[in-house]
């Protein structure tokens, strides 16, 4: 019954996560369509439909190179943590190393 539960709090936890990406995404074609208006205003009424959607691709695309780099940079924030530990180690075993040489002498 425990497993039971817990498969129900990773679909909970998902559905938690679908639901802040839907919002976000609300927020953004708000976003779009406001600028759209605003464009249109301004006397920007010559544009395609193509030409807004090159727009949305090329903001996807960067979103997307922009989650790539935040991806390799938590990718190399965690080898800094292990090399860090593992200096940590060799520090220590070097001074206990040390220790025990001198104390023989």
């Amino acid at each position: 019954m425990e497993s039971f539960g817990g498969e129900i709090k990773i679909y909970e936890t998902q559905v938690t996560g679908h639901l802040v990406s839907l919002e976000l995404l609300q927020k953004r074609s708000q976003e779009t369509l406001k600028m759209v208006s605003q464009l249109h205003n301004w006397g920007f009424t010559n544009f395609s439909i193509i030409e807004l959607q090159l727009g949305v691709a090329l903001s996807l695309r960067i979103q997307a190179t922009a989650l790539g780099i935040n991806n390799n940079m938590l990718s190399l924030t965690q080898n800094a943590v292990d090399d860090s530990a593992t200096v940590r180690v060799v520090t220590v075993v070097t001074l206990v190393y040390i220790f025990l040489l001198a104390s023989w002498r």
